[in-house]
C-alpha cells in the first residue's frame, strides 16, 4: 500500500521552513529542488545510466581476456589403447588483432595418427596467429570495445540529459503552484471585498441611501467572485497534486505536500533581470548540450560499425606460426631449435561480396541521415535557447509595465469607491474598476511566474540543469 507521509514531518528540518502566523510553512524553490535531486526515482535512474555504461565497457573488455583451455581425447577398443591425445594451451588476444598462444601436447597409443606424434616427454609450443586480410585493422572484438567506450562516455551525457529534463519539469510544477496559489489569494481578497460591499449596500438600502436594485448587482458580484475562487481553488489543488509527484523521501517513499505548505509570496519576490553571462554559454552550446552530444555519440557508434563493414570487404587471410620444443628434464628450451616449428595459412573470400557491400552501403545511408538529423537538432537547440533569452528579457520588461498598471488600477478603484460612498458614482462603475484591477493583478502574477521560470527555461535549453 502506498505510504503517504507529510512533507514537513520528515523533511521540515531539511527544508529550513519558515513558520507563518497562520501555521503555514514556506517551501522555497531551492528547498524543493534539493529534495527532487536527492530522492526522486528518476534522479536515481540517471545515476544508473553511468553504472550501465561502466558495466557494458567491462563486458566488452572480456573479449580480450586470456583463455586457458585443455583437450583430452582417448580411444580404447578390444583391449588396445588406440590413442591418447592431450593438449593444454593458453591463448592471449591482443588489441592489434594478433593472438599469442602457448601450450603443451602429449600423445601416445598403439594406433596413433603419425602427424600427432610427440616425443616421450611431450612437446611444448608457442607462437602467434596474425590476420593479414580481414581483421588486420579492426574486427568484431575491437569494434565491440570501441563502441563500449563510446557508450560509456554517452552514459554520462545521458545522465545529464535525464537530470536536465527532471529538474525542468519539477521546476515548472513549482512555478505553476506558485502562480495558482497567488491567484487564489487575489480571488480570496476579491471575494471578501465583494461580500463587504454587499453588506454595505444592504445597510444603505435599509436606510434609504441606495436603491434596492443595487443589492442585486452586488449579490451577482459575490456569486461571480465565489465562482472565480472555486475555479482558482481547483487549479491550486491540481498544482499541489502535480508537485507531490516530485516529492520523495529515501528508500523510494512517496510524499504528499503538507496542506499548510505555501510557495513564496509574490510580494516578496522581485523580478529577475536577464543575466548577460548566459550569452557566453551559447558559444559552447554545440559542444556541451546533452542532446547534441548524445546524438554525436550515436553517430560515432555507427561509424565504428561502418569501419567494421568496410573491413569485411577484404579477403580473410590468416597466418599461424608455432615454435616447437621437446622438454628435457622439464626444461622446454634445452633442445630448442629454430628448425622445429609448424605453420599454416588459410584464405577465404566470397566472390561477389554482396552481403558486405550491402551492409556498407546501408551504413553509409544511415550515417548521412544521422548527420542531417544532427544538423537539424543543433539548429533547433539554438532556436530554443534564443527563444528563452527573448522570453526572459520580455517578461522582465512586462513586469515593470504591469506593476505600474496594477498601481494605477488600485488608485482608480479607491477613487471610484470614494465617489460611490459620496453618492457620486454607481455600483456598476465600482465593479468595473475592480474587475480590471483583479485582471491586472492576475496578469502580473502570470508575468512574474514566467519571469522566474525564464531562468529555468534558458538553463534547460542550454542543457545545464542538474
Amino acid at each position: 500500500m502506498k505510504r503517504i507521509l507529510f512533507l514537513t514531518i520528515l523533511l521540515g528540518p531539511y527544508f529550513g521552513l519558515v513558520a507563518q502566523t497562520d501555521s503555514s510553512v514556506i517551501l522555497t524553490f531551492d528547498d524543493f529542488m534539493d529534495v527532487v535531486r536527492t530522492h526522486h526515482p528518476i534522479a536515481k535512474q540517471a545515476d544508473l545510466q553511468v553504472e550501465k555504461g561502466q558495466t557494458y565497457l567491462l563486458k566488452s573488455k572480456g573479449g580480450f581476456d586470456p583463455i586457458l583451455q585443455g583437450d583430452v581425447n582417448q580411444k580404447y577398443y578390444d583391449g588396445s589403447k588406440y590413442y591418447n591425445v592431450m593438449d593444454a594451451n593458453l591463448q592471449i588476444p591482443t588489441w592489434f588483432g594478433i593472438q599469442i598462444q602457448s601450450g603443451y601436447q602429449y600423445t601416445d597409443g598403439d594406433r596413433l595418427n603419425p602427424q600427432n606424434y610427440t616425443p616421450d616427454d611431450g612437446l611444448w609450443y608457442a607462437g602467434i596467429s596474425v590476420p593479414l586480410g580481414k581483421g588486420l585493422f579492426i574486427d568484431q572484438r575491437r569494434a565491440d570495445l570501441k563502441q563500449a567506450k563510446i557508450y560509456n562516455q554517452s552514459s554520462l551525457v545521458e545522465q545529464r540529459r535525464i537530470l536536465n529534463e527532471l529538474i525542468y519539469e519539477a521546476g515548472k510544477a513549482y512555478y505553476d503552484w506558485f502562480k495558482a496559489y497567488n491567484k487564489y489569494q487575489v480571488y480570496q481578497e476579491a471575494l471578501i471585498l465583494a461580500q463587504t460591499r454587499f453588506e454595505g449596500v444592504q445597510q444603505s438600502v435599509i436606510f434609504g441611501d441606495k436603491p434596492a436594485f443595487d443589492t442585486l448587482e452586488a449579490g451577482i458580484q459575490v456569486q461571480t467572485r465565489e465562482f472565480q475562487l472555486q475555479q482558482s481553488l481547483m487549479e491550486l489543488q491540481n498544482s499541489q497534486e502535480l508537485l507531490s509527484v516530485y516529492l520523495w523521501a529515501e528508500n523510494y517513499i512517496p510524499l504528499e505536500l503538507n496542506p499548510n505548505s505555501i510557495p513564496s509570496n509574490r510580494l516578496n519576490l522581485a523580478p529577475m533581470p536577464f543575466d548577460i553571462g548566459y550569452v557566453e554559454k551559447m558559444d559552447s552550446l554545440k559542444s556541451q548540450h546533452p542532446d547534441i552530444l548524445g546524438y554525436q555519440y550515436k553517430i560515432d557508434f555507427k561509424q565504428v560499425e561502418y569501419r567494421l563493414n568496410r573491413e569485411n570487404l577484404k579477403p580473410k587471410l590468416d597466418l599461424k606460426y608455432n615454435a616447437l620444443s621437446q622438454p628435457v628434464a622439464g626444461n622446454p628450451f634445452t633442445e630448442y631449435s629454430i628448425n622445429n616449428y609448424n605453420w599454416g595459412a588459410s584464405l577465404a573470400f566470397p566472390l561477389f561480396v554482396r552481403k558486405a557491400r550491402g551492409e556498407l552501403r546501408l551504413n553509409d545511408v544511415q550515417l548521412r541521415e544521422m548527420r542531417n538529423d544532427l544538423d537539424f537538432k543543433t539548429e533547433l537547440v539554438e532556436y530554443k535557447a534564443n527563444m528563452a533569452i527573448n522570453s526572459w528579457k520580455t517578461t522582465y520588461a512586462q513586469i515593470n509595465i504591469f506593476n505600474r498598471t496594477v498601481e494605477d488600477y488600485e488608485k482608480l478603484v479607491l477613487g471610484e469607491q470614494t465617489l460611490f460612498d459620496n453618492g457620486e458614482s454607481s455600483l456598476f462603475l465600482v465593479n468595473y474598476r475592480e474587475i480590471s484591477y483583479i485582471d491586472a493583478q492576475t496578469k502580473l502574477i502570470d508575468a512574474l511566474a514566467e519571469n522566474l521560470k525564464s531562468k529555468l527555461n534558458l538553463e534547460f535549453a542550454l542543457g545545464i540543469l542538474k
